[in-house]
């Protein structure tokens, strides 16, 4: 690769050279530069030609699509990869190919649409006491928006109607969800981040208050892929001691500072672009 740079984003152009070193004569049909998600691109010709002694250099530009990839992710059993990769094509009568090592670069897809940056608002109520009505509770958050990025920090405005005789104690946190698919088989990781804790409510009163929960600066971006998926979900909590606690969930999302119209990418399976040269297109210096 020309830059130094690993990580692109959507609509970024991949520049680099293919530089072959001989010392004798290789007889070749194709020569491919491509990048690639989890499959290799195969292109077969049945082509009889050979390059000579020499440095070779084929530059190549390969450009990464404005939307529908997904950004870069890497677990145990799952993994979103993308590399730039060579092959020199030997005739069908000659033996294996020649693959050259894989250039792994990452790819920060951002998830922006105009109305992660409006205000959002959820409200839940819950009732205490299904035979002996002890009361009810009623949470209202209030975000200023819920598209966010690696360390920001999320404010949360909430309003707690306490109509019992009960004291309530605040607080909220970040969840991220890693879900994998694999034909009729799914599996769920659910990692929670530190807890803020908010004020406490007395009993039969009101009480407004803030929180401010933390985003993890090396977390992955929000992604949707065919057989991947990460998502974030904050969560604000009313404790009612003896009781089952009222909760709010409001799924949000981590991105970029890609101010774009970029999508949420879809393509795991993306087979990417690549440079074809005949043998008789290659430069010799």
């Amino acid at each position: 690769m020309d830059s130094n740079v690993q990580t692109l984003t959507c609509g970024d152009r991949v520049t680099g050279r293919c530089i072959i070193e001989l010392d004798g004569v290789l007889k070749l049909s194709q020569i491919v530069i491509n990048i690639i998600g989890f499959e290799h691109a195969q292109i077969s010709e049945a082509l009889d030609r050979e390059i000579g002694k020499g440095i070779h250099e084929l530059p190549f530009v390969l450009p990464l699509p404005n939307e529908g990839i997904p950004s870069s992710f890497k677990a145990t059993n799952a993994a979103v990869e993308y590399s730039i990769n060579g092959m020199l094509h030997k005739p069908q009568i000659y033996k294996r190919n020649h693959r050259v090592d894989k250039i792994p670069f990452i790819v920060e897809a951002p998830f922006i649409f105009p109305e992660l940056m409006l205000p959002r608002q959820m409200v839940s109520e819950k009732q205490i006491g299904l035979i002996a009505n002890d009361g009810t509770v009623r949470a209202t958050i209030n975000l200023n928006k819920h598209g966010y990025y690696p360390g920001d920090m999320i404010l949360i405005d909430f309003m707690v109607n306490n109509r019992t005789a009960l004291q309530l104690f605040t607080s909220a946190r970040l969840s991220r969800v890693r879900l994998y698919r694999v034909g009729s088989h799914k599996q769920t990781k659910v990692i929670k981040f530190d807890k803020s804790i908010g004020s406490h409510v007395s009993p039969g009163l009101d009480g407004a208050g803030k929180i401010l929960v933390p985003v993890p600066m090396d977390i992955p971006l929000s992604m949707e892929a065919t057989h991947i998926s990460i998502t974030y979900e904050l969560r604000f909590t009313a404790k009612i001691p003896g009781k089952k606690n009222l909760h709010v969930n409001v799924p949000v999302i981590v991105t970029r500072k890609h101010m774009g119209n970029h999508r949420l990418g879809n393509q795991v399976l993306w087979l990417g672009v690549w440079e074809v040269w005949d043998v008789s297109d290659v430069l010799v210096l």
